[in-house]
């Protein structure tokens, strides 16, 4: 499906859900699309679980304080989605609260290993070096802000120089016990279902104009609300690659299928990502994998099978 037909089906979706009371713009994983295998029928190979539910509750738990559910809500759904950075993050942040430094390390790795733009996950793994006092690999730390800084210039975003700044003050010689206090604090949170929906339906509005970076951080606020959700996961990865950051893009997809392997909008995605990259035997064959869920037809397996075909004729 063209990015501009599925969109905007999804935001005809959208408008329904949020017009039933308490509705949600991601409520029955319907967006992204138009696709979104539901929970309750998926096959064996896929979770027993909602994992975006199970985040949401962690997030509510770490906003209560409660961290140790929080940590076992994360660790629970990182065990699935395993390359989603944000439910690291989550999970790390957790576990710094629990002052479990060894763990907040590895999940913090995880968390800017997936996603290098996640600053505050990288302030936060100089925060947890410094507290294991391996002041050499917060310094590492500092040194990648810093080439993100210098990279960017005077268009810096805000988290990026807010977290570097954190770090640098922590890590200097004389450095208050506030200043690493301020460093580790908790992280808030807006965990509302309205806040999430408005930022999900403003990055929809941005794709649409082509503005795939804003688009990212509008998608990221919601995924900070909803978790890993298939939708939201469906259009990091399509934002990704229409701004050629195609590692991502591919993350995105794979994480979104892991969750929802009948997502439509997915499917499609990642074959057209497979076209784009030449890899026409895997784009073919995700155009089967849709032929197989539509058994009637569907825009997402017509619209693969017209970019399958011009591919072929080129």
């Amino acid at each position: 499906m063209s990015h501009s037909k599925s969109i905007y089906a999804a935001a005809a979706i959208t408008a329904l859900a949020m017009a039933i009371p308490g509705g949600s713009a991601l409520a029955g994983g319907g967006g992204g699309g138009g696709g979104g295998g539901s929970f309750g029928s998926a096959p064996s190979s896929t979770p027993s679980f909602d994992p975006s539910e199970v985040y949401r509750e962690g997030v509510q738990q770490y906003r209560a304080g409660d961290y140790a559910k929080a940590e076992k809500s994360f660790r629970r759904v990182a065990r699935v989605t395993r390359t989603d950075a944000n439910t690291h993050y989550m999970l790390g942040l957790s576990q710094i609260e629990l002052e479990k430094w060894r763990k907040a390390s590895g999940s913090l790795r995880k968390a800017v290993r997936y996603n290098e733009d996640l600053h505050d996950a990288r302030a936060k793994l100089g925060f947890v070096y410094i507290q294991q006092d391996k002041l050499d690999k917060a310094n590492e730390q500092m040194g990648e802000l810093e080439t993100r800084l210098a990279a960017c210039g005077d268009s810096c975003p805000q988290d990026l120089t807010e977290a570097a700044e954190a770090l640098r003050v922590a890590l200097a010689p004389d450095a208050a016990a506030e200043d690493l206090a301020r460093l580790g604090a908790p992280r808030s949170l807006q965990a509302s279902t309205d806040f999430g929906d408005a930022a999900y339906l403003d990055a929809v509005r941005l794709i649409n104009l082509s503005q795939y970076d804003t688009a990212l951080d509008a998608l990221e606020n919601a995924q900070t609300v909803f978790g890993p959700h298939p939708d939201i996961l469906t259009y990091i990865g399509f934002a990704n690659r229409k701004a050629g950051n195609y590692d991502q893009a591919i993350l995105h997809y794979e994480a979104a299928l892991t969750v929802a392997p009948d997502h439509l909008a997915a499917n499609e995605y990642l074959g057209e990502y497979y076209v784009e990259l030449g890899d026409m035997d895997a784009a073919e064959a995700q155009l089967a994998k849709l032929d197989a869920l539509c058994t009637f037809g569907c825009a997402e397996a017509d619209e693969l099978r017209s970019w399958v075909v011009r591919a072929k004729a080129s």
